[in-house]
């Protein structure tokens, strides 16, 4: 479910962005637009969102890149 998803992406994100390097990216595919939220709060940059129809539900191609 959605309430279950959430803190586990989110748990992926912080993890990632802790051993991402500067100029580093996160490029994936996430099923809760609020990703980029938690990506912002950690200190990565956004520099894409897009929707994309995973057929039958909408996704979010995101990328995030350390400063």
């Amino acid at each position: 479910t959605k309430a279950e998803l959430g803190p586990l992406l989110d748990d992926c994100l912080a993890s990632w962005a802790a051993q991402l390097v500067r100029g580093g990216r996160i490029v994936w595919i996430s099923a809760m637009a609020g990703t980029a939220n938690h990506a912002e709060r950690l200190g990565l940059a956004v520099t894409m969102r897009r929707d994309v129809d995973m057929g039958g539900f909408t996704a979010q191609v995101q990328i995030f890149t350390k400063a």
